[in-house]
């Protein structure tokens, strides 16, 4: 399986519930989870808040991706564009061997550019997974804008509709342990999927050795005129 890490760069990342933020924990548990995956996986990461930035097209140079997802840095341009990050990694995964996934990790709610429908829709019509991780206590987090005080709180719903309707999972992590494991089990979702593979592979091979010794003794047993 290819994956896209979709990483959330508006401002509001910058909310410190998490130590020292949400952006570096973001960035931390991610190249934590790239050390996990097998060497063929491919990874592409983007950043994205009113719009969306290719860091790295899909790649297995590990170097490469754990580089670009650390050069992630809150972006100027205002706004949280969720359906657009969906369009534009699922262009970018389109373009590779199938199955492919996107983990979007978010603290917002799409206020700008495509509609959340329009984006899953697109995405389903290329067969794209998408996995949603939303990163933010139950309090909220503080964070200055304009030496103003906000304080930030996930929205989990719309995260929940978009893996839902691509058949993905979706996450509500609040420390650390919880984005670990929420890597975790995307990691082990990819592997169960290999497994069910080579497992039809055996068992075609289980029949075809099966066949060969009926083939062989019929033969060594026959009477040949």
């Amino acid at each position: 399986m290819n994956f896209i890490i979709a990483i959330d760069a508006s401002g509001s990342m910058l909310a410190t519930d998490f130590t020292p933020n949400r952006l570096e924990a973001a960035k931390n548990a991610a190249i934590d989870f790239v050390d996990t995956l097998p060497f063929e996986t491919k990874i592409g990461i983007i950043s994205f808040s009113g719009a969306s930035f290719i860091k790295e097209r899909p790649s297995n140079d590990i170097l490469k991706v754990k580089n670009a997802i650390s050069s992630i840095q809150t972006e100027l341009i205002a706004g949280t564009g969720i359906g657009e990050v969906i369009i534009t990694s699922a262009n970018l995964l389109s373009a590779e061997n199938p199955p492919s996934s996107i983990i979007l990790i978010t603290d917002g709610q799409n206020n700008i550019g495509s509609s959340i429908e329009e984006s899953v829709a697109y995405a389903k019509s290329h067969n794209i997974i998408i996995n949603t991780i939303g990163i933010g206590t139950e309090e909220g987090g503080k964070f200055e804008n304009f030496n103003e005080t906000i304080i930030s709180k996930v929205n989990f719903e719309d995260l929940q509709y978009v893996a839902q309707e691509t058949n993905g999972k979706s996450y509500l992590v609040s420390d650390y342990d919880s984005m670990d494991s929420a890597y975790l089990d995307i990691a082990n979702i990819k592997r169960g999927s290999k497994e069910v593979s080579l497992s039809q592979y055996f068992t075609l091979l289980g029949m075809f050795i099966l066949i060969l010794e009926w083939v062989l003794l019929n033969t060594k047993y026959r009477t040949i005129p």
